[in-house]
């Protein structure tokens, strides 16, 4: 957490964000940026920065460019599941964003075996976005429990199917 915040420190949340901007339509760029986006956001401080910095809206547009991509659905959901562990203003902006939709609406394109992969990030987040009750209301509304059952039906890796049922014993409590 301390590489975190001196990193942060010397600009590197502020040069991810632009260079998430500027670069993000090249997979590697999306790749190798979430992934930093959600290491950065592990120290509250840089996380309250990327959320006031326009990180959120920034990771939904690589995410919707990428659409498809089981790799970077991965590393752009857990960027978004830190940054709303860490940060309640980040859950908020995720919120506001349309994330809950969007993430409901990422399961039901990853439940494959094939894009499996991504549904270890998109469950984390969808745990860490319903930590704010509006967010779970909006999960709720479109359709999360039965995105979730509809992809433990899909999915046959049982690492996947211990993120999916995580997922729904959080969003039962």
């Amino acid at each position: 957490a301390s590489n975190c915040y001196s990193l942060g420190d010397a600009g590197a949340c502020e040069l991810t964000v632009t260079g998430l901007q500027e670069y993000g339509t090249d997979k590697r760029v999306a790749l190798g940026g979430c992934r930093a986006l959600g290491n950065l956001a592990r120290n509250s401080g840089n996380c309250a920065w990327l959320g006031a910095s326009g990180a959120c809206p920034c990771v939904l547009r690589v995410l919707e460019k990428h659409s498809g991509n089981s790799s970077v659905a991965c590393e752009g959901w857990l960027a978004i599941s830190i940054m709303c562990a860490t940060n309640a203003g980040c859950r908020g902006r995720f919120g506001q964003l349309d994330a809950c939709l969007k993430a409901v609406e990422a399961i039901r394109i990853y439940s494959t075996n094939a894009g499996g992969h991504a549904l270890s990030g998109i469950s984390p987040a969808i745990e860490n976005l319903a930590l704010d009750r509006s967010n779970l209301t909006k999960l709720l509304t479109h359709g999360v429990i039965d995105a979730l059952l509809e992809a433990l039906v899909e999915v046959k890796t049982v690492s996947i199917e211990a993120a999916l049922f995580s997922t729904l014993s959080v969003l039962c409590t």
